[in-house]
């Protein structure tokens, strides 16, 4: 019998753990259980690598969750991954160790300056279910005859997380900060509001931060600064942009 035609439980009679792993694969792949396959995700098609963290996640399922073969059985049912899959023959560790499941960053370095705004925004385009990030960083030109001594560049790391749930994202998350030390991290593609979005933001190794709120599982964005160099005031903000001004 085809996975597709299998009836599978309602999430709400799944534990907790479980729920979470379901919740993991919803926000990174953009897809719903038990209606999308993993084929119908328009991320898995934009980047057919990010196959490995399917394998990862119902590796780690199976091996060392509460959930064991039930549990990855269960994924595999709703993925349409019966058949596909062997999960015996996923070699986790090779995989945890690969540098290429995510990191899509940007570094922004500006000319000197004393005074900057940032505007951060996002919109969904419901037409194909993409999502378009806008980062604009505005230099302000000094009013003095003689430009301020105490000018310097604007670091800023843009990276696209592809939803913070992502077990990979803090690992590249603390390596990009310690290679590139930008004074803001703008982190686009969420995926996670409320609470639990709110603890992992706030245990990032920046003392100050604003985010915008994902809509269902798409978008949200995370700025965070450090306070040692410039100073960040918001300026604005509604559910889908914010804007602030920097001053040294």
């Amino acid at each position: 019998m085809s996975s597709r035609n299998l009836k599978l439980p309602h999430k709400s009679t799944l534990s907790e753990m479980m729920r979470g792993f379901i919740a993991l694969i919803e926000s990174q792949f953009q897809i719903t259980y038990f209606s999308m396959g993993i084929w119908s995700s328009r991320e898995l098609r934009a980047d057919p690598s990010l196959m490995n963290m399917i394998r990862i996640i119902i590796k780690v399922v199976q091996d060392y969750a509460e959930c064991g073969r039930d549990g990855s059985r269960l994924l595999l049912l709703w993925l349409r991954l019966v058949g596909y899959l062997d999960i015996n023959s996923i070699d986790l560790p090779s995989l945890l160790n690969n540098n290429m499941i995510v990191k899509q960053a940007y570094m922004v370095t500006t000319m000197p300056t004393a005074l900057a705004s940032i505007y951060a925004s996002f919109s969904i385009n419901d037409g194909d279910s993409s999502t378009l990030h806008r980062l604009t960083i505005l230099l302000h030109a000094s009013q003095e005859e003689t430009a301020p001594q105490n000018m310097m560049p604007v670091r800023v790391l843009v990276l696209n997380a592809g939803g913070i749930q992502n077990p990979d994202f803090p690992r590249v998350f603390y390596e990009l900060c310690e290679q590139h030390y930008p004074q803001f991290v703008l982190v686009t593609e969420t995926r996670l509001g409320g609470p639990q979005a709110r603890r992992q933001r706030l245990s990032m190794p920046f003392p100050a931060t604003s985010s915008l709120e994902p809509i269902g599982h798409f978008g949200g964005l995370w700025l965070l600064w450090n306070t040692t160099t410039f100073r960040c005031q918001l300026t604005y903000r509604t559910d889908t942009s914010l804007a602030a001004q920097l001053t040294l």
